[in-house]
């Protein structure tokens, strides 16, 4: 993930016995969203936790 962040970022997966690694490549706004849907499902998880 570049420092900059109007760059967005790549992701790379490498799965074993697979020849080709899984390359994704977003934008800076796609980056956003899924920060932004991540810290939501961690508040809603930290949320069903306490309630139990």
């Amino acid at each position: 993930m570049s420092a900059n962040p109007t760059e967005g970022a790549i992701l790379r997966f490498t799965m074993d016995g697979e020849l080709n690694d899984l390359e994704l490549k977003l934008s800076a706004v796609t980056v956003a969203r899924l920060q932004t849907l991540l810290l939501e499902a961690d508040a809603q998880l930290a949320n069903l936790v306490t309630t139990q």
